[in-house]
């Protein structure tokens, strides 16, 4: 399943990359669930080469930049709203975990 995946990842082919957070927030009249989407701009995307190598073994990660944003308000009706900051969104390292099982995680960027 995984290498006709693979496949399906030509070298001109574009990739989407879709985020989203799911808050969990307690109010007066009980949990309320926050959701957060955002499509990946195509310039902050990995390329699709870069996605086959972690997929296919060859190296652990791929960097997305812009992920998310790093600071942001829930309002009352629910909607999440970027906090604007000078330094705003997130950039991230897209690794994948292999043991007797394989995750995902990510690991933020840090630039000085």
């Amino acid at each position: 399943m995984l290498v006709r995946f693979i496949q399906t990842l030509g070298w001109d082919m574009e990739i989407d990359i879709s985020f989203a957070r799911v808050l969990t927030r307690d109010r007066s009249k009980g949990k309320e669930l926050v959701k957060f989407e955002k499509t990946v701009d195509p310039p902050d995307l990995p390329k699709p080469s870069d996605v086959r190598k972690v997929l296919n073994g060859s190296t652990g990660s791929f960097r997305i930049n812009n992920l998310y944003s790093r600071y942001f308000r829930v309002i009352g009706s629910g909607d999440v709203r970027p906090i604007e900051q000078e330094v705003n969104a997130v950039n991230v390292d897209l690794v994948m975990n292999r043991a007797h099982f394989e995750w995902w995680s990510f690991h933020e960027i840090h630039f000085t």
